[in-house]
């Protein structure tokens, strides 16, 4: 039996009231139908103003919603195929036409999870301190300071303020 997987979609719904203009949300469902009632449903947890006299009158307002659906997009499919536009030159997938090749998303997958640790890099330097030696030379001879800082900048800086000739080196 073949069941459908989950996979994120972006739909956009109408808003009742002319001047809040559209309502849009990602959502995770297995096809575009699921991921328009799940939209709808979650336009109506955000809409305030919306009571029901019964829960038939409720679905029927989702259901609704639903249909009127502006758009209702594969989050996916789109970027593989932004992807596609990106990396062409790169991959040498020449020019977009009827029988060119599609990027396959389990090799994607596949690829991502190989080189996760790569992907998810650390942000650099706000989240470490750098070690630093600062070493003077003045009359009374070497003084050597060492401390850690967010940036290079900042341990120049802080080489400069004590005057004189300096060293500094990174540990």
């Amino acid at each position: 039996m073949n069941t459908l997987e989950n996979r994120p979609w972006r739909v956009m719904l109408p808003w009742e009231h002319a001047d809040e203009g559209c309502f849009e949300v990602d959502v995770i469902a297995p096809d575009a139908e699921t991921a328009r009632l799940a939209a709808a449903t979650k336009m109506l947890e955000a809409d305030t103003c919306a009571e029901f006299d019964s829960e038939a009158d409720r679905d029927e307002w989702i259901r609704g919603r639903a249909e009127a659906a502006l758009l209702v997009s594969d989050l996916r499919k789109d970027a593989l195929h932004d992807l596609r536009e990106i990396l062409a030159v790169e991959l040498g997938l020449g020019a977009e036409t009827a029988g060119a090749p599609e990027i396959c998303w389990d090799a994607l997958k596949a690829l991502a999870r190989l080189h996760r640790d790569h992907l998810l890099a650390k942000q650099p330097a706000e989240c470490d301190r750098l070690a630093y030696r600062i070493t003077r030379s003045d009359g009374d001879g070497a003084v050597t300071h060492a401390g850690s800082l967010h940036s290079i900048h900042a341990a120049v800086q802080e080489a400069r303020s004590h005057g004189g000739a300096y060293e500094l080196s990174f540990l």
